[in-house]
């Protein structure tokens, strides 16, 4: 019987495929943790520009209606809120003949609000169709909404003039394209 020569030989030996998982295992471990960082960046990025989208969205509802168009927040834990634009004052969450848009944190389970303006809680905003302005039941001239997940912050701002800003929140680490907060 003839022997097969080096040559012809097929496959990987043991060592090698022991050396080609240790590699990948340290790869692996370098990659996981940097990408749960990146995913919930990506989490609190995207809900915190659903509010921004909410907000708008509720002021072009009072231009196209003529109306007043109201902003809702509510927040009793940093896993129990309610951010939502109604037609009308008073709307209790969830009720469709009034309510245009909503988050909630059942539907966000892994953001959390961790703080609202106290102006903001003391009543609903109005947005004017006439004049376009926000008006806050406290007389301020803006208010905000920080939203978190892990180590991570995002504060949106909204102005009575409309404008809506996010940034980081100057006690929290450094979100990659956000200014930190004045």
């Amino acid at each position: 019987m003839k022997q097969p020569s080096p040559k012809h030989t097929h496959g990987f030996t043991l060592i090698e495929l022991l050396i080609t998982i240790a590699i990948l295992g340290i790869v692996l471990a370098i990659a996981v943790p940097n990408f749960s960082q990146w995913y919930q960046r990506k989490q609190l990025e995207g809900i915190a520009n659903e509010f921004l989208s909410l907000v708008n969205y509720a002021r072009n509802d009072a231009i196209k209606r003529n109306k007043i168009t109201y902003l809702f927040t509510e927040r009793t834990a940093d896993n129990d809120w309610n951010l939502r634009a109604t037609t009308t004052n008073p709307c209790t969450a969830g009720t469709t003949t009034c309510e245009i848009r909503s988050l909630d944190a059942a539907l966000n389970t892994k953001i959390k609000v961790k703080a609202i303006s106290t102006a903001f809680l003391a009543g609903p905003t109005k947005i004017n169709p006439i004049d376009n302005l926000f008006k806050f039941d406290s007389g301020t001239t803006a208010q905000s909404i920080t939203f978190g997940t892990g180590q991570y912050q995002l504060q949106a701002n909204i102005t009575t003039t409309g404008v809506a800003s996010l940034c980081t929140p100057s006690t929290q680490p450094a979100m990659p394209g956000f200014n930190t907060c004045p």
